[in-house]
């Protein structure tokens, strides 16, 4: 491959690796994170071979008094590129932004998941969409998708970045 290909994600925070810039407190776990982290899918210079299926788990949480005050809640959720030999650990501004995934859930569908918590501080309910987020490889393009269980709830197709 000629780029790498990945997700921003936000992490534990650990002040032995990240940023102090990229702190970022969790409401809904009531933990500090690490905003701005990537998670390379795809490295330059792997051998890939086209009909690759790549895969990664993520979740997104919810507050329950957002669910209820609103008939549906959008998720956006962008696949990040980089040319360096060795890509940042972090989204640096040599990161760029290649696709998104956008794509509405029903409120009601998010309420009714298994995955529910309280924050240990403040007692509100928390609810925790967790995606699996798929890169498969074409010949000249990829597809980015997003699946809540079986069902696919969200793609895109965008070419790969060609280098001049």
């Amino acid at each position: 491959m000629r780029h790498s290909y990945g997700q921003s994600v936000c992490v534990r925070f650990d002040p032995s690796i990240h940023d102090t810039k990229d702190r970022v407190w969790d409401e809904s776990e009531d933990i500090w994170r690490a905003n701005n982290q990537m998670a390379w899918l795809i490295r330059k210079g792997d051998n890939m071979k086209v009909g690759s299926i790549l895969t990664q788990g993520i979740y997104i949480s919810v507050r329950e008094s957002t669910l209820k005050s609103k008939g549906t809640y959008t998720f956006s959720i962008k696949l990040w590129y980089n040319g360096d030999q060795r890509p940042p650990r972090r989204k640096e501004d040599n990161v760029n932004a290649l696709a998104a995934v956008d794509f509405d859930l029903e409120s009601a569908r998010i309420l009714a998941l298994k995955k529910t918590r309280a924050n240990p501080a403040d007692g509100s309910l928390w609810h925790d969409v967790t995606l699996s987020m798929r890169l498969e490889l074409h010949s000249t393009e990829l597809t980015f998708s997003a699946a809540l269980g079986d069902e696919v709830v969200g793609i895109t197709r965008t070419e790969y970045v060609q280098s001049f």
